[in-house]
């Protein structure tokens, strides 16, 4: 008999700092599904993004000069992350992504922060 075992687990938060405008990268290549929710994230009139690459070195990160896009969906439409007290499931749109980052169209005048987790499936 053939079994599938489904398994939640926590990334870590994507971190946009104060002062500057893109979050740290989480990799996610074997996500199936992610969860993201905001924590303290609106300022003003900036908006965000989530950007993506499969740009990938010999040590697990990033290459350097990795190119990231935004990432758009079916309509095709920029994805966008939850503001705050809110939450997002990205499916379809991380299939084939290996990282995965927030990027703000402005620098942040304080940490903006959103929570993750991923459903991953085996067997």
């Amino acid at each position: 008999m053939f079994s599938i075992a489904k398994t939640f687990s926590k990334l870590e938060d994507l971190l946009i700092p104060n002062g500057t405008n893109v979050s740290n990268n989480i990799r996610i290549e074997d996500a199936e599904a992610l969860l993201v929710i905001a924590d303290s994230v609106t300022d003003g009139v900036l908006t965000y993004t989530f950007e993506v690459t499969t740009d990938i070195s010999s040590l697990g990160a990033p290459a350097a000069g990795a190119v990231f896009a935004t990432l758009q969906n079916a309509t095709p439409a920029d994805v966008v992350p939850p503001l705050a007290g809110k939450a997002r499931s990205l499916i379809d749109e991380i299939k084939g992504c290996i990282y995965i980052r927030i990027k703000s169209s402005a620098n942040v005048t304080a940490n903006r922060n959103w929570r993750v987790g991923k459903t991953t499936y085996s067997g």
